[in-house]
């Protein structure tokens, strides 16, 4: 009965994924052009194991000297149960401005987000809105 038991509570572990799902907040980090808040918010596809949707908001950042906003949306894929990885993204992106209607931007750049497997995410995304020419975002749970 003694090894029955640590057999069974190992097998057990070994059909768990680590989830990515949570509210993730931090910051693009622009070096010299300045840092701005983002959040993003990914949920479970139903039915589905690894994965995802994300909504989020990048906000706090000017264009042509106009208050701007970027609000975007993905479809997340992890690709191992567990540990340290690279989710692939597909990002559809809008600008937001005042008096303005939302328009929608290329936001190519934005294809992949490395996980630690716990409460980190990281990337580095080059030429961010055809402004910023190097960008470091940092988002934990």
């Amino acid at each position: 009965m003694r090894i029955v038991l640590p057999i069974l509570a190992a097998s057990s572990l070994t059909g768990c994924v680590a989830s990515v799902a949570g509210d993730w907040d931090g910051s693009v980090d622009c070096g010299q052009d300045g840092s701005v808040e983002m959040h993003l918010d990914i949920t479970e596809k139903e039915g589905t194991a690894r994965r995802y949707d994300g909504d989020g908001n990048i906000q706090g950042f000017t264009i042509g000297g106009v208050e701007s906003a970027i609000k975007f949306e993905m479809d997340i894929d992890q690709p191992e149960m567990r540990g340290p990885q690279v989710l692939d993204l597909k990002t559809t992106c809008a600008l937001l401005q005042a008096d303005s209607q939302p328009a929608k931007v290329d936001c190519y750049q934005f294809d992949e987000l490395a996980w630690d497997g716990a409460d980190l995410l990281t990337a580095e995304v080059t030429n961010f809105l055809g402004e910023y020419p190097s960008c470091d975002i940092e988002l934990v749970r």
